[in-house]
């Protein structure tokens, strides 16, 4: 996956997306200082699960919902 369909289904702007992945493999390769890009990084992979999670729910207990309201 590319990371302007990244983008897309993150629904992340795609200059934000090159920005941060940038310097956060810069800051790998050694060529800039990590000013926390790592740490930065796995925080918002974190809350995006746990957005993503949320939402998976939200969504599953409005279908279930759905579906008993169908067949009662």
């Amino acid at each position: 996956m590319g990371l302007s369909t990244l983008a897309r289904a993150l629904s992340v702007p795609y200059p934000i997306v090159l920005v941060l992945g940038r310097n956060r493999f810069a800051a790998q390769a050694g060529s800039i200082e990590d000013d926390g890009y790592e740490d930065q990084t796995l925080a918002y992979q974190q809350t995006l699960q746990h957005l993503l999670g949320a939402q998976r729910e939200a969504l599953l207990r409005r279908a279930a919902a759905t579906t008993t309201r169908r067949i009662g």
